[in-house]
C-alpha cells in the first residue's frame, strides 16, 4: 500500500503554530507517527517545501481546493448582488453559542486582521459586508451596520452568499489553501488574500485579484482591486488551470511516474480525485 499526504490542516506535517491545537505540543501523542518519514510522498501547498518534508520524499504542488467542481459552482447573473464582499470564519463547536476573539478558527482565519481591515472598508470604502459564521460578534466592529453576520451556514446556502457577493475577502495566514478561495473562483469572484498565507497564494494573479501584506497596505491594495474589478476573470482562470480533470490529470502522472510499478490503477483511468468519486467529468466550457 502506498501511503501519500495532502497538506490541508495548517502547518502540519510541522508543528503547527495554533497554541489551541494538540498539533502545537511537540510531545503529544499524535507525533508518536513520523509522518515526513513514514509517508511515501506528499501533495502540498507551501510556498517553501523544503522547510516541511524529506527531501527525499516525491511530491507535488497540489491542494484539495484545486478540484473545486465547476459545474456545481456557478455564477448566476439573476441573483441581485446583495454584498461586496464575504468573510467566512465560522465559531469553533463549543463556543457556537458565543463570541470569543481567540478560538481555534478564529486564529486560523485572523479574525482580530480581518476586523480591522473590514472597518475600512466599511468606513473608507463605505462597503457591505457579509460575515458568515460570527452571529453575535458585532461588537468587533465599527460599522456593523454596515455588515451582516450569519451562523455556520449549510453548504449549500453558503453558495448563495458567494452568488450574493461582489468579491471574497481572505485574511487568514495559518490556513493551508482554504477551499473558500476556489469556490469563491468558481463563482467568478475576484479575491484579496493575505501575502502570508500558507496555502492559497498560488491562485492570485492579474485574472483573479490582489494581495495584501497588513494592515498597512490594505487600504492601498483593496483601492487596487477595485479599480481592476471590470478587467478580472477569475471563474475563466479557474477552469483554465484547476478544476477535477486538470488537476485530477497531475495527481494521476505523479503517480504513475513515482510509484507505477507499486499501484494497479488502470491504463484507462483518465484523472484521480482525493476526495469524491468524479466519473467521466468533462471540463465545463463557460
Amino acid at each position: 500500500v502506498i501511503f501519500l499526504g495532502m497538506t490541508s490542516y495548517l502547518e502540519f506535517p510541522n508543528i503547527v503554530s495554533n497554541k489551541l491545537d494538540v498539533y502545537s505540543d511537540k510531545n503529544h501523542e499524535s507525533w508518536k507517527f513520523d509522518y515526513k518519514n513514514d509517508l511515501d510522498g506528499w501533495f502540498y501547498c507551501f510556498k517553501d517545501p523544503e522547510n516541511y518534508f524529506n527531501p527525499r520524499k516525491p511530491k507535488l504542488l497540489l491542494s484539495e481546493s484545486d478540484f473545486a467542481d465547476e459545474k456545481i459552482l456557478v455564477p448566476d447573473s439573476s441573483v441581485k448582488k446583495k454584498y461586496d464582499f464575504i468573510y467566512i470564519c465560522h465559531k469553533t463547536d463549543k463556543d457556537e453559542k458565543k463570541c470569543v476573539k481567540d478560538d481555534w478558527v478564529a486564529y486560523n482565519k485572523s479574525l482580530d486582521l480581518a476586523f480591522d481591515c473590514i472597518n475600512i472598508m466599511c468606513t473608507k470604502f463605505k462597503l457591505k459586508g457579509i460575515i458568515v459564521g460570527r452571529k453575535g460578534c458585532e461588537s468587533l466592529s465599527i460599522c456593523k451596520n454596515s455588515l451582516e453576520f450569519t451562523e455556520k451556514l449549510e453548504w449549500h446556502d453558503l453558495l448563495q452568499k458567494y452568488k450574493e457577493s461582489k468579491f471574497i475577502f481572505i485574511p487568514s495566514i495559518a490556513d493551508a489553501s482554504p477551499r473558500v478561495i476556489t469556490e469563491a473562483l468558481c463563482f467568478d469572484l475576484p479575491i484579496i488574500v493575505n501575502k502570508h498565507i500558507l496555502g492559497g497564494w498560488k491562485y492570485v494573479n492579474k485574472q483573479t485579484g490582489v494581495f495584501f501584506n497588513d494592515l498597512n497596505d490594505f487600504e492601498h491594495n483593496l483601492g487596487i482591486l477595485f479599480k481592476n474589478m471590470d478587467t478580472y476573470t477569475p471563474r475563466k482562470y479557474f477552469i483554465d488551470n484547476y478544476g477535477i480533470v486538470r488537476s485530477g490529470k497531475r495527481m494521476l502522472n505523479f503517480i504513475r511516474n513515482n510509484y507505477g510499478n507499486k499501484v494497479n490503477i488502470p491504463n484507462e483511468c483518465k484523472y484521480l480525485m482525493p476526495r469524491f468519486i468524479k466519473k467521466d467529468y468533462q471540463i465545463q466550457k463557460k
